[in-house]
């Protein structure tokens, strides 16, 4: 059962409206290591704006999302810690200013979360161990939905799952230890039924991160393509047909892991290792490093 702390803001509301990248708050978020622990910074493509949002607790790593539809002029997030069940949820202005936090308590773990392009909804991946379970849901106005997969977590588990950039469905990484690792493509129409849109029989290279491009409107060639991190810490950039399950894995993309799409997928934000630590950087148009020498965890480049 999940239980609220704050009352929710309805993300579903007709006045939400969806606002372009840069246009409300600074569009990358960053968790950076500071003492034992992380804080969470905001920042623009070209280094500047930035802001400190949060400070998470110590001995914990953050993970970060941000929420690509802004309702009523105020901005969203949601974090996970590292050692913590549940999540966060951090609302904000433009200018950083912070609301009370939003804790969503659960008794399980969450392994991934990636918001709806255009509703507000979360995509969300629990590892509970009472009992033992690994499920895949989509929690919305303040509740879970019910679980479009779940697995003991013994032989198989999911791990990383995002929304297609139409919002038609989502990819999602499947491991199986008899048959190798795959990322998935379900239809929210009927997730039951997954087609494969990349697969490797060595279960033991299974990739670490997911990101799905961006799209203005249908599914189709441009946006119909994602990036993986290998078990070596690479990019990779993957194209899929929309209509079966083949697909192209064009090989490594960027020196470095977690990669995520620009709005309009000509950069991509990433972690590269370094000698003393970790940097931000972002490839392709306006190539630059946004944060350097410093543990580098969780961040997102809003859609």
């Amino acid at each position: 059962m999940v239980r609220i702390s704050t009352p929710i803001l309805s993300l579903l509301a007709a006045t939400a409206i969806a606002v372009p990248a840069g246009a409300a708050g600074p569009p990358i978020a960053y968790a950076k290591e500071a003492g034992s622990g992380f804080d969470l910074y905001l920042t623009k493509p070209d280094g500047t704006g930035t802001i400190k949002l949060h400070s998470g607790p110590a001995r914990n790593s953050l993970n970060v999302d941000m929420n690509p539809v802004v309702a009523g002029g105020v901005n969203e997030l949601a974090i996970t810690e590292s050692r913590s069940t549940g999540f966060k949820i951090i609302r904000y202005s433009d200018a950083g200013v912070k609301q009370p936090v939003q804790t969503v308590t659960d008794a399980c773990y969450i392994d991934s979360m990636d918001y709806h392009p255009s509703n507000g909804s979360l995509l969300v991946i629990r590892r509970c161990s009472t009992p033992q379970l690994v499920e895949v849901r989509v929690w919305a106005n303040g509740a879970y939905e019910a679980p479009i997969a779940w697995t003991d977590g013994m032989n198989d588990a999911y791990s990383s799952a995002r929304w297609l950039g139409d919002g038609s469905g989502f990819l999602v990484m499947h491991l199986d230890v008899s048959s190798g690792a795959e990322i998935q493509r379900r239809n929210i129409s009927n997730p039951s039924a997954p087609t494969t849109v990349w697969s490797t029989p060595n279960y033991t290279s299974f990739p670490s991160s997911l990101d799905t491009a961006r799209c203005a409107g249908v599914l189709d060639a441009s946006c119909a393509k994602f990036l993986y991190t290998d078990q070596s810490g690479q990019t990779h950039s993957v194209t899929f047909d929309p209509a079966n399950s083949s697909w192209t894995d064009h090989g490594v993309i960027v020196a470095g892991s977690e990669g995520h799409y620009s709005p309009d997928n000509a950069s991509i934000l990433y972690k590269a290792r370094i000698k003393n630590g970790m940097e931000l950087r972002i490839s392709g148009v306006g190539a630059r490093t946004l944060s350097t020498r410093s543990g580098i965890a969780g961040s997102d480049w809003r859609p």
